[in-house]
């Protein structure tokens, strides 16, 4: 898949979770574990990275297999599978991250180096129990930092 695919996909997922969110959570049947952490780039908390789990197994299908999350004000995060932060089935899991201007952007902040999975140096294993996971720390040019700042900023968006 290519990186505009891949960013196309994830903006599709983070967008069904931001609306799945808005109504009650659905049973899907599922047995999950909350799962909760922090992105810290260049040792500072951003808000608006995708956060995006992939499930090592490929027995794992569907949402299951590629929990989400998009970090808040202070870069904390918690993984939606089927509903708003109802966690992740258990299992091991690649994590990439994409920071992305805003609405249908494809812009990633990150300049595309945490988005691919493979070769990626964040491993998460989700166990029986919930999950507070040790922050992810993210590197950026402080240039790609400053030009997220004010993308949100201008779109009045809260950094």
């Amino acid at each position: 898949m290519s990186t505009s695919g891949t960013i196309s996909s994830i903006l599709s997922i983070a967008v069904f979770l931001f609306i799945a969110g808005c109504g009650d959570k659905m049973d899907d049947g599922l047995v999950k574990q909350q799962v909760t952490g922090q992105v810290l780039v260049n040792g500072n908390p951003e808000k608006g990275i995708v956060v995006q789990f992939k499930h090592t197994d490929p027995t794992v299908t569907k949402n299951a297999s590629r929990p989400v999350a998009v970090t808040d004000e202070q870069g904390h995060f918690q993984l939606s599978t089927n509903g708003e932060k109802d966690g992740a089935v258990t299992g091991t899991y690649i994590v990439s991250f994409f920071w992305p201007e805003g609405g249908n952007s494809t812009r990633d902040f990150l300049m595309g180096k945490y988005l691919k999975t493979q070769g990626s140096e964040y491993e998460v294993t989700v166990g029986d129990s919930n999950a507070d996971i040790e922050p992810f720390k993210l590197n950026a040019s402080a240039s790609a930092v400053e030009a997220a700042h004010k993308a949100f900023q201008a779109k009045n968006l809260p950094q």
